[in-house]
């Protein structure tokens, strides 16, 4: 079912339970609906929903267990993995002792995925890998394909290609093979983004076509956005200016993206311009630079460094060699590595 069809039917059973009177299955449902309104950047209206909708005091564990999981994943989508984690830790920790083990799998997945984000690397492998040996364990064969690429993603953030790869190539056949269109459209985002790293424009961008139509058909906002995103930096250094600023002017123009990833597509468009040769690619570059020194991220000062050479590179004041020198030793999570390869892009020309 699209995230669109989702939203509507559980807003349909929502008001049916409310009107029945029955708390346990309202709060439950408002749950379901606060994590897909949520994940298209309605955080707000999310915590009003959970505010609203509280589970009843006598509620059974695997309904707590699912609650804290939706606040966990709140915490995520509001890019506060300092929040949502301790709210999944919680969630795993309930569902493992419960012997609950396919919402273990689930729990430890997200949670895992928060680590990653927050660049806790260790512990997120830990549950990343233990989510995946749990699906395999109890045969749960789409909940295996939804951990094995979470766990992909998080060694692509590590830059990690040729480990991401093996598993991005399995988990896609299996998903073709299922006809489970709604992970096909994440596979192939994350396969795209991976290509970019690669260095393979033209290959990221077929990817990332079939991830913008999958999202538009299914209303994934937030997967739209990631994938115009990524498709806007993959036009950017195939040089292909024009293509680049559609994707990137229609992700920026969606108020519900904040901070870190905000700044990275700024980045990008920046990037595209001082590419194409653009003089509105210095001021975007000014201007992206501005909103990374307000952010607390682990990548910020990279970003600074990267930011600081397009600058240069724009405005005719950095050396090109220099920079392409730079990028070349670059070494740092896949999302300022992909700002790298437009460093070096602009640096080189080619």
């Amino acid at each position: 079912m699209g995230r669109a069809a989702r939203n509507t039917m559980l807003r349909r059973a929502l008001g049916l339970a409310s009107e029945g009177g029955d708390r346990m299955l309202a709060g439950a449902l408002a749950a379901e609906l606060a994590s897909v309104v949520a994940f298209s950047f309605g955080a707000k209206e999310a915590r009003q929903l959970l505010r609203a909708y509280p589970l009843p005091s006598d509620a059974p564990v695997d309904e707590r267990v699912r609650r804290a999981r939706h606040t966990g994943r709140l915490g995520i989508f509001e890019g506060k993995p300092q929040v949502g984690i301790p709210r999944l830790a919680a969630a795993v920790a309930t569902a493992e002792e419960a012997s609950l083990p396919l919402l273990e799998a689930r729990y430890r997945m997200w949670l895992g995925h928060a680590m990653s984000v927050a660049t806790q690397s260790a512990e997120a492998e830990h549950h990343l890998r233990r989510a995946v040996a749990l699906t395999v364990e109890h045969r749960l064969p789409e909940q295996h394909i939804r951990t094995t690429l979470r766990l992909s993603q998080h060694l692509l953030r590590l830059g990690l290609c040729r480990e991401a790869v093996e598993l991005l190539d399995a988990g896609y056949n299996a998903v073709i093979k299922g006809g489970l269109v709604r992970l096909e459209e994440q596979v192939a985002g994350t396969l795209g983004y991976l290509r970019i790293l690669e260095g393979r424009s033209t290959e990221a961008i077929e990817a990332l076509d079939r991830t913008v139509q999958l999202c538009r058909e299914h209303g994934g906002q937030r997967a739209l956005w990631v994938a115009l995103s990524n498709r806007g930096l993959a036009h950017g250094l195939a040089g292909q200016t024009e293509a680049a600023e559609a994707d990137l002017t229609e992700a920026l123009g969606h108020e519900g993206v904040v901070g870190w990833y905000r700044t990275l597509a700024m980045t990008y468009l920046a990037a595209a311009r001082i590419i194409g040769g653009g003089a509105a690619g210095v001021d975007s570059a000014q201007e992206a630079l501005h909103a990374c020194d307000s952010l607390e991220h682990p990548e910020a000062s990279a970003l600074r460094d990267a930011l600081g050479l397009l600058i240069g590179l724009g405005d005719g004041t950095g050396d090109a060699v220099e920079a392409a020198a730079w990028a070349k030793k670059f070494s740092s999570g896949a999302e300022v590595e992909a700002v790298a390869l437009g460093v070096a892009r602009a640096a080189t020309g080619r």
